[in-house]
């Protein structure tokens, strides 16, 4: 979805058409700090008016989208959020 040209703060930039649920079609898990996490990009102009959530799975089979795992805005539109794991 193109966002481009929009704004946030006016309902008079965007049809009329109820919230519509937007997914990310990519995202970045890597080692920082010797810490996994996840980070994910919104357009910044649009950060503070979204929730970012991650989807959870414990055999990677079934999944849930688990509010306690909803990604942190750090700025610029970038969230973050850490994994924990545990081997076996």
């Amino acid at each position: 979805m193109d966002l481009d040209g929009t704004d946030p703060l006016s309902a008079g930039s965007s049809p009329l058409l109820p919230p519509t649920p937007m997914r990310f079609t990519a995202f970045q898990l890597a080692l920082e700090s010797g810490i996994p996490r996840l980070r994910a990009r919104w357009p910044a102009a649009y950060a503070d008016f979204v929730t970012v959530s991650f989807d959870t799975s414990a055999d990677l089979i079934n999944w849930s989208d688990n509010p306690a795992f909803s990604g942190i805005h750090i700025g610029n539109g970038d969230f973050v959020r850490n994994v924990t794991y545990t081997a076996s």
